[in-house]
């Protein structure tokens, strides 16, 4: 009997260790989330895969590069230049630093977030480098994630929207004053994976969304006296991303981007930390986050501690070269007069207790 019961505990316990988790609007971040995501675009397919769909999976990510670093700021909406237009039917808006001029806004809710539309600062989409500043609202929200997800939660749904670009020119008898783009989307999402992802900052139990996105651009430009004319140019394109959620991260943790064959990766976004999630995949990951790594002219150190605490950088031979308090979430150390070469760093608090450690390179 207590032979049993023993077999019986350790399945219970290997069940719950491996289960698949649920993600909800508690696992999504709010208006003040921000994360530094960095970005592959020389992923190692010998090494990094997708994965198959099913339960129980392993996803191994650790050989994720760094190509560059993108970060991702939450704000409200009345925060920013779009609110007279988007203040009644959003609640979130954010922002990408490698997307410089464009608000994205949606609504978070226990159900799920949806994608609005997007605000655009003039001389976003430069046909003619005269595009007025102009929301785009999409005609039906697009659903980006719906709540509670779980294994094989799906959904499907369409969209579109129209961008203007004013500008004024002669097509042969045609006397153009406006070029529009009418953007036709339709999703389809499936969450076909869990199990646990492993990235350079640690492991979670995640779930993987399979989001498959079909799109048809199609041109019209506005006649100063036949009016809104087709231009016979459709783009048609198809995408196919793979996402990974985990409790508590407030984004997803990965987001890979299929060729345009769908058979391999092309890039790949992951959250290196952010200021309410990633320090939670596992309890031995830094809260202290330095990049770029290798840098060559200055360095960022990302501090989630809510306390003072002082950062020391040290040579190739262990001398100490720099010291400094890290007061603020992001530091920037300029390293102009830096050698090339590998340097090393500790962080320690107001008592000179060790609060992380690490090593960066630098190369020019």
């Amino acid at each position: 009997m207590k032979k049993n019961l023993f077999l019986i505990l350790t399945l219970l316990i290997a069940i719950t260790t491996n289960a698949q988790i649920t993600i909800t609007d508690a696992d999504f971040g709010n208006t003040f989330f921000r994360a530094i995501q960095a970005n592959d675009n020389t992923m190692d397919t010998a090494y990094i895969h997708v994965g198959n769909p099913g339960a129980n999976q392993t996803w191994s990510f650790d050989s994720l590069h760094n190509d560059y670093i993108d970060t991702l700021q939450f704000m409200t909406v009345a925060s920013t230049p779009f609110a007279s237009s988007f203040a009644s039917i959003a609640n979130i808006a954010y922002t990408k630093t490698n997307s410089p001029g464009t608000y994205n806004f949606g609504n978070a809710s226990s159900s799920g977030v949806n994608a609005i539309g997007l605000g655009l600062e003039p001389g976003t989409f430069p046909i003619s480098l005269t595009t007025p500043a102009e929301a785009v609202i999409l005609s039906t929200p697009e659903t980006y994630m719906n709540f509670p997800s779980t294994y094989n939660s799906h959904f499907s749904v369409s969209t579109h929207g129209v961008v203007n670009d004013d500008t004024t020119f002669t097509y042969s008898i045609f006397h153009i004053d406006t070029v529009q783009i009418r953007t036709y989307i339709t999703d389809s999402s499936l969450i076909d994976a869990w199990g646990t992802l492993t990235t350079p900052f640690g492991s979670a139990q995640a779930l993987r969304q399979k989001f498959m996105e079909y799109t048809v651009d199609s041109i019209y430009v506005h006649d100063t006296t036949l009016g809104w004319q087709y231009s016979m140019q459709n783009i048609i394109d198809s995408t196919l991303t793979y996402r990974w959620f985990a409790n508590g991260q407030g984004y997803p943790v990965v987001e890979i981007l299929m060729n345009s064959t769908w058979l391999g990766d092309s890039t790949a976004d992951w959250i290196t930390s952010s200021n309410t999630g990633v320090p939670q995949l596992s309890n031995n990951i830094s809260r202290i986050v330095l990049y770029p790594n290798p840098a060559s002219t200055e360095v960022n150190i990302l501090n989630s501690f809510n306390e003072v605490s002082y950062l020391y950088i040290y040579d190739m031979m262990g001398r100490l070269i720099n010291e400094m308090p890290l007061r603020d979430k992001i530091t920037t150390i300029s390293t102009s007069e830096y050698s090339n070469g590998l340097y090393s760093y500790r962080v320690l608090d107001a008592n000179n207790v060790p609060l992380s450690s690490g090593k960066f390179n630098i190369i020019k």
